[in-house]
């Protein structure tokens, strides 16, 4: 059977019109074509397809279809295989969730392989040690903080430093003989707050053993009890103040003075004797007096 075909410009497909009656489906070089009835006469309709801009795919293959709406049929001649890439996998932290390595097609982007979530690994935590605080520095409570990110768990809070206090027994105006230092606790180890002249002024606030506390220049520390020197007078209810060559009852007598008796102090020992002279001016005898009746 031969037929002729005219092209009707108004079709939307540009459709071959065919003159006779066809009721079947036929196939024109081996390309299939729809029928369409009208009034008896039969439209034989092949689409041009015009592809979609948008990629359809399966796990082998990618393609486009026709994107006119009374078509939509897969356009032969786009298909083609995925082409692989990997997609990376991404750490978890302590609090982000990761994800496995996957894959997919890099054309159309169909997910080949698809990734796994890993789970937040959570943090670690380790302990942040306490700081004393003392009169130079603050201190810190504990803590804690992650081992393996660094983040901060438990935060540490500032304590003051601490405020030194000091007992004061007495005022006495001293004045050194030679440098000393003054030190922030009775301890040659501790901090030196001051290196002080001879011949300075200081005042003395209390005495511990062979230790000084004194205040000077507005700073309160401590300085062994030597290199200054000071006034004080004898002060006994009866008898006589016995000065002695040592600082203990076993050292041989040099003299005694009564009440009243004026003295320069020029140290302390340990077990409690002042070293002192006798303010006299014809006879300003040294030794050693002990400390409770010396005022």
């Amino acid at each position: 059977m031969t037929l002729e075909f005219t092209t009707s410009k108004d079709a939307e497909f540009k459709p071959y019109i065919v003159s006779l009656k066809i009721e079947q489906a036929i196939n024109v070089n081996g390309e299939d074509i729809a029928l369409k009835a009208n009034d008896g006469t039969v439209s034989v309709v092949k689409c041009i397809h015009v592809s979609d801009t948008k990629w359809s795919s399966d796990a082998e293959n990618h393609w486009h279809n026709c994107k006119n709406a009374d078509c939509g049929e897969k356009i032969l001649k786009t298909v083609e295989k995925h082409k692989v890439v990997v997609i990376p996998a991404v750490s978890s932290t302590c609090t982000k969730d990761g994800l496995t390595a996957g894959k997919k097609c890099s054309v159309c982007g169909y997910i080949i392989e698809k990734q796994q979530v890993v789970k937040a690994k959570g943090h670690t935590p380790v302990k942040l040690k306490a700081v004393k605080a003392t009169v130079n520095r603050t201190g810190l409570t504990a803590g804690s903080k992650c081992k393996i990110c660094g983040e901060i768990l438990q935060a540490q809070k500032i304590i003051p430093k601490i405020k030194q206090t000091y007992t004061i027994t007495m005022k006495k105006s001293a004045r050194t003989t030679q440098k000393i230092k003054m030190y922030q606790k009775k301890n040659k180890a501790s901090k030196v707050l001051k290196k002080i002249k001879a011949g300075e002024k200081i005042t003395i606030l209390d005495i511990k053993k062979d230790w000084y506390c004194i205040k000077y220049k507005g700073k309160i520390g401590y300085i062994k009890a030597t290199g200054t020197v000071w006034k004080a007078k004898v002060t006994v209810d009866d008898g006589k103040l016995i000065l002695r060559s040592g600082p203990s009852k076993k050292y041989s007598i040099i003299s005694s003075y009564g009440n009243g008796t004026r003295v320069y102090i020029y140290g302390r020992t340990k077990n409690g004797w002042y070293k002192v002279r006798v303010k006299n001016k014809k006879n300003g005898k040294q030794g050693y007096m002990y400390t409770e009746f010396v005022k």
